[in-house]
């Protein structure tokens, strides 16, 4: 927020680059959820077979 007020005419860039950033935390949030509380994926999705 603050590069909006120092510079106003990179707002599009900073909002959309912002907009990105907690899509992309949001979706690793909810996909590390479901793999550590899903008893399901508990064995099928770790860390192992991810690399």
């Amino acid at each position: 927020m603050g590069a909006i007020g120092r510079n106003p005419e990179a707002a599009g860039a900073v909002t959309t680059n912002m907009i990105l950033a907690i899509a992309f935390a949001e979706a690793f949030g909810y996909l590390f959820a479901n793999c550590r509380c899903n008893p399901a994926l508990r064995g099928v999705v770790t860390w192992q077979n991810w690399a």
